[in-house]
C-alpha cells in the first residue's frame, strides 16, 4: 500500500491560475523568488553532503542526501520551465498585440500619380 501512495504523491499535474495580464511578470517574479529560496537550501544541503564525505562511514548518508537534492533540483528545474513557458506566452501576446510599424510601401500608400496638361 505504501508503494501506491508514494506513486500517487509523485504524479505530476498541471494547475492553472487566473490573473490580470499586467500582473503576470510580478506573479512569475514571486515564483522565481521561491525557486531562489529552494536553490539556496539545496546549496547548503549539498555542502553538508560533501562535508560528510570527509567522515568515515558517511558515504551511505551522503548518497541518500544527494538523491534528495537531485529530486529537489528536478522540481526546481520544472518550476523554472513553467516560468519560462508563462513568460513566452506573455511575450507572444505582447508581440501579437503590438502592430508592426508600417513598411515603406505600406506606410506611404500607393504612389500618387499627377498628370499635368501642357
Amino acid at each position: 500500500m505504501g508503494e501506491i501512495k508514494e506513486s500517487v504523491m509523485n504524479t505530476e499535474v498541471n494547475i492553472s491560475l487566473r490573473g490580470f495580464l499586467d500582473q503576470l511578470p510580478g506573479e512569475v517574479e514571486q515564483l522565481l523568488r521561491g525557486v531562489i529560496t529552494h536553490f539556496q537550501h539545496n546549496h547548503a544541503a549539498l555542502e553538508e553532503a560533501t562535508d560528510k564525505l570527509g567522515s568515515e562511514g558517511e558515504v551511505g548518508y551522503c548518497l541518500v542526501d544527494l538523491d534528495k537534492i537531485r529530486r529537489e533540483l528536478y522540481r526546481i528545474d520544472n518550476r523554472i520551465g513553467d516560468c519560462m513557458s508563462i513568460l513566452q506566452g506573455y511575450q507572444d501576446h505582447l508581440i501579437k498585440a503590438t502592430p508592426p510599424p508600417p513598411t515603406e510601401e505600406q506606410g506611404m500608400g500607393a504612389p500618387e500619380v499627377v498628370l499635368s496638361e501642357e
